[in-house]
């Protein structure tokens, strides 16, 4: 037995648009279509209403944030006139830091936090945390002894980060100074710089 294929003699375009034109007529007018038609418009609001509660969240978020890196970035400062004799050694140490972050260059600054990490080391001998490494040392103390700790981490991360990736590691002046603030504010709580 066979199949023979014939091709289709009655086929008109115009009877296709006249269908696909009466369903349209009849799917306007039926439930299905305003049940459709009002769940989109609840979609709408409710994209609307998400959208704008996530975009203000973000600027506040953003907001808040950029005014915390910017406070952490003003406490970059001028030591004291006069430092305690005991810290005048850090004091010219740390001015050395502050020299190299004021500079135009992006190397003076890798230099800058290569040179506050030092600091930070000797710093965290002085209050006995125990180790070989500063990663060590920031092991052995806690939130409790150490408040600032996750601000010696941050810092300390990025030193190595330039230190293994050299010239490779973007270091923009913002981040320089974000950076150097972080070790000020860790610095200063150890009573290490004034």
């Amino acid at each position: 037995m066979e199949y023979q294929i014939t091709p289709a003699t009655n086929f008109s375009f115009d009877v296709l648009f006249t269908r696909v034109y009466t369903f349209i007529l009849t799917f306007k007018n039926s439930d299905l279509y305003f049940f459709l038609k009002e769940a989109a418009d609840v979609l709408i609001f409710f994209s609307v209403f998400f959208s704008l509660v996530f975009l203000v969240s973000g600027i506040v978020i953003a907001f808040l944030h950029e005014r915390a890196e910017l406070e952490l970035i003003k406490t970059v400062s001028t030591p004291p006139a006069e430092p305690a004799p005991e810290k005048k050694k850090h004091s010219k140490e740390w001015q050395r830091v502050l020299d190299h972050i004021g500079s135009n260059n992006e190397n003076d600054w890798r230099l800058a936090i290569l040179e506050a990490d030092i600091l930070l080391d000797d710093m965290l001998d002085s209050i006995g945390a125990h180790g070989d490494t500063i990663g060590n040392k920031l092991k052995s103390l806690d939130e409790k002894s150490f408040p600032l700790i996750q601000h010696a981490w941050d810092a300390h991360l990025v030193r190595n980060q330039i230190a293994h990736e050299g010239a490779e590691f973007i270091l923009t002046d913002r981040e320089a100074r974000r950076v150097i603030g972080l070790y000020e504010a860790v610095l200063r709580a150890g009573l290490y710089i004034q």
